[in-house]
């Protein structure tokens, strides 16, 4: 009797995942890499407010700064990315008047590209409480015409 195991693609997925994030997320690794690795990081929502006509993105960014952050919009890509984090090194950990006892607030390089519509544009982006919000317009909401066939 032959016993035969077989995985679905998406129980490998998240195997991978959970691997990715266990084991590669805290190295130093290529920007390559890094970037596979932080396809899930940083948190999101996407909120549509159908009243006034606005998508709102959410990022959740706990511990970055306003000046490390940038937002730009270009030929319909949106990208929010952060700059470079250089971890601090010393040889002498005694210096050091702080010690992480546990250091679980995720500060790492990342970079969140996605494709929006040409009639969308970028309204406003605020950062408070460690929390991004761009806010988007649609602009052009009933551009659909109906065309009769003759």
């Amino acid at each position: 009797m032959n016993n035969i195991v077989k995985f679905s693609d998406d129980l490998m997925s998240d195997f991978e995942k959970i691997f990715n994030q266990s084991f590669l997320g805290n190295w130093d690794l290529p920007s390559r890499t890094r970037q596979m690795v932080s396809s899930t990081f940083p948190p999101y929502n996407i909120i549509e407010n159908k009243k006034t006509n606005e998508t709102i993105i959410e990022i959740a960014l706990a511990g970055y700064r306003k000046d490390e952050i940038h937002v730009s919009l270009s030929n319909g890509v949106l990208t929010i990315k952060s700059e470079e984090y250089q971890q601090e090194e010393s040889d002498d950990e005694d210096n050091h008047e702080i010690h992480y006892l546990h250091n679980g607030i995720a500060k790492r390089y990342f970079e969140w590209k996605r494709t929006i519509p040409q009639t969308m544009e970028v309204k406003e982006a605020r950062y408070e409480d460690g929390l991004l919000k761009v806010v988007l317009v649609d602009t052009k909401k009933d551009d659909y015409k109906k065309i009769e066939i003759k």
